[in-house]
């Protein structure tokens, strides 16, 4: 499934968000798929295909996932799809919300 993801710091400025797309496929509580950064910032990630991993909670709906070696994220999955929580990039915290489309 294609999503739309941005992430603002937790913290301190709150300027322009990174954002990327997503193709996640969610399979037996495994999640799968890649990422790509499409930031009008500078991002590390931008133009870059990075594999996403990790794992979603079926009773509760928690979600974990890795993408690539940068960013991991720690949140929960909506009945409507929605994806949101926290993720910790380059060691910096940021709220998460990615979207189906």
């Amino acid at each position: 499934m294609p999503y739309v993801a941005a992430f603002t710091p937790s913290f301190g400025n709150q300027g322009v968000p990174y954002s990327g797309k997503m193709q996640i496929t969610i399979n037996d509580g495994y999640v799968t798929g890649t990422y790509t950064g499409t930031s009008v910032r500078p991002d590390a990630l931008n133009g870059r295909i990075v594999p996403i991993t990790g794992t979603v909670d079926r009773s509760s709906d928690n979600v974990q996932f890795k993408i690539g070696g940068a960013m991991s994220f720690t949140g929960q999955l909506y009945a409507d799809g929605t994806i949101s929580g926290t993720a910790d990039y380059h060691g910096q915290l940021y709220e998460f919300m990615a979207k189906p489309g």
